[in-house]
């Protein structure tokens, strides 16, 4: 089954100094003076965001270091008591931690993460030191300081603090690196675990002509068994310090950047549509003299010995290449002629590019997941273009990828489905596409039943179950309010007042197909205008989601955590106004787009990048339900007339969203004219003579009208 596949290529570019595969760069090159308030120029923040803390300083002598491209400047913590400077990372779910895979529920390195990071730091310290002056940088998890680099309180040597049930601390390296006014690079990597705690490595004045692996041990520090996950990345200290080439990086050749290694490849990094018949080139490291380079060519980032192509004294290298294929590369510089001595080579960084294509190529998620149900047609689509412009071929095939037994359909990249009966609803088809270089397969597209998960009618004050049967068990709980039978827009309606509804928490994955795709619908009636106040919520702060309105607009608004455009855009239909208003919330994570409907028509669209954050909550109205660890909380209760919510397991089209209200309401106008003078929804002679009433008149002033009284 396709399911989200989420691509992206950074290209992060200073003027001199270029970040191939880099995560994060900053180098503080602001103007001189106070950061605080300047906008983040380094790459892998969030976009517009502003420095803030105290009052560092941004000063012209940037801190170097032998062998690393550095950019100029430094910000200097001022030491003035407990200074901290700190701004956001890119934790979104399309930002560079997330696109590595380092990045869960807005935190790097959390839940089920399994990789690995770099990063480097050049730090200096100002005369003044001593064993009292804790400077360096703090991470935060949920709110609290987890780990400790640089100056550690207590220490006069270079070390760190891990906050992880019992408190770890200690010096990087054997012996210590005592506190000085020279600069120094520290470097950290962190395997993140995903079923177990991590493992963190701390080097400092890493020599940059070796590898990671042939580091001096005396200056290495690993422990393992440390929860390193983190949210924020702060600048903090009580002395004067500087900080300078922040890198965050998923290898050891990204945070370090040596000038001894091989620069400039060609095919530059992340190129497309190469020739096979290419040139690999590149140029010599700065720094380096080596008598001859080993080039690697393979078709993963994990290089190894088999992908060793050749060595050459020239700069230049003719491979076997083929198209239709992705290939990463290195050059390692060797530095002493016949040497296989680790100290004698200098390891490049990988770069990939793709060859040019002639097979056809299958857009990602393409055939998508259709939902169906019985008696219902549906089209299966394949979306796919030919790079050689002569045409394609499809043929079609019940089952999954790979499967020939089965074939269906035409020559067409649309398969048309009828569903029968119920077993249809749970087939697959995939699709083989050919064109004069040969077949490509597609992924495989799913048939899912179209399924309402719950209905609650809200005739009744006092029997809040839902009309389908597999919905979890509901209750109303109840905060010192009440809550009340009402007449409704379709039979009865339930006020709440300071009371809720909410379903068995122990069933509540029930609802968890909601978080890929989805569709809530409710009739709302209000006079209260809210700040954020849940109508229909599956927790929906930090994770899950939750229809509310929207923040000091009196709209609605759909709230998607973990998914890009979270909060929502308001929907700008006024819905405080004592009045009945559907308001309809669907989300389609494929199509990677989320939208609200008020009375029958589409009233925003935010696009959406992931699927919804997973939660353990229930499904309440009226409020928000949490797990606070000590048992579950009912917050944010919101004073409103609800009747017959909905939901779906399936992103609803307009159509069948218009069709709903107007079973309610009867016609209604779905595209009002601004001509149409009087609101039948037609513009005819009626309108005509509307205007035709009132011909030639003319309000100029004063060429017409010579008074405003």
């Amino acid at each position: 089954m396709n399911r989200v596949l989420i691509g992206m290529i950074l290209c992060l570019a200073l003027a001199v100094v270029a970040h191939a595969e880099l995560l994060s760069y900053e180098g503080f090159d602001y103007t001189e003076g106070n950061i605080a308030g300047q906008t983040v120029t380094g790459t892998g923040y969030l976009p517009g965001i502003a420095w803030y803390g105290d009052t560092s300083q941004v000063v012209s002598a940037g801190l170097t270091y032998p062998g690393l491209p550095t950019s100029g400047k430094a910000v200097q913590i001022d030491g003035d008591g407990n200074t901290t400077l700190e701004t956001r990372l890119d934790l979104t779910p399309v930002g560079p931690f997330a696109q590595a895979g380092l990045w869960n529920a807005g935190n790097i390195g959390s839940g089920p993460v399994d990789g690995i990071l770099y990063i480097s730091l050049l730090v200096q310290a100002s005369a003044d030191t001593g064993s009292d002056s804790w400077v360096g940088i703090t991470t935060y998890q949920n709110g609290g300081e987890n780990m400790f680099l640089g100056h550690p309180w207590g220490y006069n040597e270079y070390g760190f603090v891990v906050q992880h049930g019992t408190r770890i601390e200690a010096n990087i390296g054997t012996p210590g690196v005592a506190i000085d006014v020279n600069t120094h690079l520290i470097v950290m990597k962190i395997k993140f675990n995903p079923n177990a705690f991590d493992d963190v490595t701390f080097w400092i004045d890493p020599d940059l002509a070796k590898s990671e692996d042939n580091q001096d041990a005396s200056k290495t520090t690993t422990i393992s068994g440390v929860d390193m996950s983190f949210e924020t990345w702060t600048y903090r200290g009580v002395k004067q310090w500087k900080f300078d080439e922040a890198r965050f990086a998923t290898t050891w050749n990204d945070v370090i950047e040596s000038k001894m290694s091989a620069q400039n490849p060609n095919p530059a990094e992340n190129a497309t549509g190469v020739p096979s018949d290419s040139a690999l080139s590149w140029l010599s490291g700065d720094d380096a003299s080596p008598v001859s380079y080993n080039v690697y060519l393979g078709g993963s980032a994990d290089i190894t010995a088999a992908d060793l192509v050749g060595n050459t004294a020239a700069t230049t290298f003719s491979p076997t290449m083929y198209n239709d294929n992705t290939y990463f590369w290195r050059i390692d510089s060797v530095l002493v002629a016949g040497s296989t001595d680790p100290n004698d080579i200098v390891q490049g960084s990988v770069w990939k590019f793709e060859t040019e294509l002639s097979l056809p190529v299958i857009a990602i998620g393409s055939p998508a997941d259709v939902f169906a149900a019985i008696g219902e047609t549906v089209d299966v689509v394949i979306n796919a273009t030919d790079p050689l412009g002569i045409g394609l071929d499809y043929q079609w095939y019940q089952g999954e990828t790979g499967d020939t037994s089965n074939p269906v359909g035409t020559n067409s990249a649309t398969l048309e489905v009828t569903i029968a009966d119920a077993a249809m609803l749970t087939n697959t088809y995939w699709c083989s596409v050919t064109n004069t270089s040969g077949p490509v397969n597609s992924g495989t597209a799913e048939i899912t039943e179209k399924l309402k998960l719950a209905e609650w009618l809200l005739d009744s004050a006092t029997d809040p179950n839902s009309t389908v049967a597999a919905t979890p068990e509901s209750w109303f709980f109840l905060e010192s309010g009440s809550v009340e039978a009402v007449e409704g827009i379709i039979d009865g309606a339930v006020k709440f007042n300071n009371a809720a509804i909410w379903t068995d928490p122990a069933q509540a994955s029930y609802f968890d197909p909601m978080n890929e795709f989805c569709t809530i619908k409710v009739w709302v009636k209000t006079d209260v205008l809210y700040s954020w106040n849940a109508i229909v919520s599956r927790r929906g702060e930090g994770q899950g989601w939750q229809l509310r309105e929207v923040w000091g607009s009196g709209s609605a608004g759909f709230t998607t955590r973990g998914t890009g455009a979270d909060d929502g855009s308001p929907s700008n239909v006024q819905l405080a106004d004592d009045q009945w208003h559907q308001v309809v919330g669907t989300f389609d994570s494929l199509a990677g787009v989320k939208k609200v409907y008020v009375d029958g028509k589409l009233a925003v669209t935010d696009n959406v990048s992931s699927v919804i954050t997973s939660t353990i909550s229930p499904v309440a109205l009226a409020c928000r339900v949490y797990d606070d660890g000590d048992g579950w909380s009912v917050r944010d209760f919101t004073t409103i007339t609800l009747d017959t919510v909905q939901l779906y397991n399936y992103p609803m089209t307009a159509t069948e969203i218009a069709m709903g209200y107007s079973d309610v309401v009867g016609d209604f106008c779905i595209n009002p004219n601004p001509v149409d003078l009087d609101g039948d929804c037609i513009v005819n002679l009626a309108d005509f003579a509307l205007i035709s009433a009132s011909w030639l008149d003319c309000g100029l002033f004063p060429s017409c009208v010579d008074s405003a009284e």
